[in-house]
Parts: C-alpha cells; sequence; structure tokens
C-alpha cells in the first residue's frame, strides 16, 4: 500500500469494524500513516504495524486534529531513517490517544526524538515504551527520566549497544515517574538501578536477542 490507498482507506466508510491494520515492508510515507493514525472513519482500528516501512518522518499536515478513537498499539519498528528530530508531530498527535504501547525499536530516535516525546503531555493509558536500539545517551535518558508520561508504564525497554552512560542510568534510577515498572530493560547496571529496581532489571529483552 501506498499514500493514496493509505488515504482512501482513511476516507472510506466500509470498514468501520476494521481492528488490525499491518502496513510493514509497504512503501507508505509519513503522509499516508497520519491520515490512518487520524481516522474517525477507523474508529474500531486498535493496532498499527509499521514494521519496516521506510518512514523517514513526519508533518504536522501529515495528521488530522484527534487520533483515530480506538488506537491501542503503534509500531514504528525498524524505520532506521527515521529521525528523532521529525517524529514531533506523532508524538503531539499519540499524546492525545489511548495508546497502551508504542514500539519505536530500530528508529533514530535518539536525543532529539526523546527531548521532542518528552516536551508531550498526556499519554494516560501508555503501558509499555520500547526503545531498544534506538541511538540512546546520557541526554535522551536525562530527558526521558523526566517525563510524566512514564506514570504509567510497566514495561521500559533500552536495550542498545549506545552508552547512555552512569549519568544516564542514574537518572532513570532517580526518576519520579516508573513507580509502576514491572520490567525495565537496561543497557548496562549501576548500583542505583539495582537499588531501585532489583528483579525488576534486565540487560537483555528477549524479543531481540
Amino acid at each position: 500500500m501506498d499514500d493514496r490507498g493509505a488515504v482512501a482507506l482513511a476516507e472510506s466508510d466500509s470498514f468501520p469494524r476494521l481492528a488490525y491494520l499491518d502496513l510493514s515492508s509497504t512503501a507508505i510515507t509519513g503522509t499516508g500513516v497520519g491520515a490512518i493514525l487520524s481516522s474517525p472513519k477507523l474508529r474500531n482500528l486498535r493496532q498499527v504495524q509499521l514494521s519496516g516501512a521506510g518512514i523517514t518522518q513526519f508533518k504536522s499536515a501529515d495528521f488530522g486534529p484527534e487520533p483515530t478513537p480506538s488506537l491501542r498499539t503503534v509500531n514504528l519498528t525498524s524505520n532506521p531513517n527515521l529521525d528523532g528530530q521529525h517524529l514531533a508531530p506523532l508524538f503531539e498527535l499519540l499524546s492525545r490517544s489511548n495508546v497502551v504501547m508504542l514500539d519505536l525499536t530500530g528508529t533514530q530516535l535518539g536525543a532529539h526524538g526523546m527531548k521532542a516525546l518528552a516536551k508531550t503531555t498526556g499519554w494516560k493509558q501508555l503501558r509499555a515504551l520500547l526503545l531498544n536500539f534506538c541511538k540512546l545517551n546520557t541526554a535522551a535518558a536525562v530527558a526521558l527520566a523526566d517525563w510524566p508520561g512514564l506514570a504509567g508504564v510497566e514495561r521500559l525497554a533500552m536495550m542498545d549497544p549506545n552508552p547512555i552512560g552512569q549519568r544516564g542510568a542514574d537518572a532513570i534510577a532517580k526518576s519520579p515517574h516508573l513507580g509502576k515498572i514491572r520490567q525495565i530493560i537496561m543497557p548496562l547496571t549501576t548500583p542505583a538501578l539495582h537499588k531501585k529496581f532489583g528483579s525488576k532489571l534486565s540487560t537483555r529483552d528477549r524479543m531481540y536477542s
């Protein structure tokens, strides 16, 4: 599916019961994704898979005023050219949604994207945030730790060969927003992390190991 098909789907009255949409490895861009994720006509759409779609950016003009009402899961894994500087419009839309899981594994989220995410408010239903192999560094970890959007998160994954450093790890350990964590996956361990999370802490994500 390309953008033309995605826009046609988003504007169609023929799919009110559509709950799952897999657009992985398609030719869709941010324009098509935006139409899908902000379509009022896809009112029962709960899960959108966009893995390996080759998406590179999102623009504010890609999105309607409100997110698709039943949206719960957005998977953007393996879009290696999706830069953090171009994710802010997506985060703004999803922050007003009821998304439970956001998977950004394998994107170029980095510090720019994390800071854009940390500027958003809302995310009242977010329970799983997967940030493996997202080029995270100390600044990204510090921005994440200060983000109130983590308040309901139960699973946080940050496995990445690029170290966030002890300062970044300790910032996560000191975060006041991780009280509901059941599993946290970090690229390194520190005494502060062990003290805070105990058996909930891991350095391996079985999904990607």
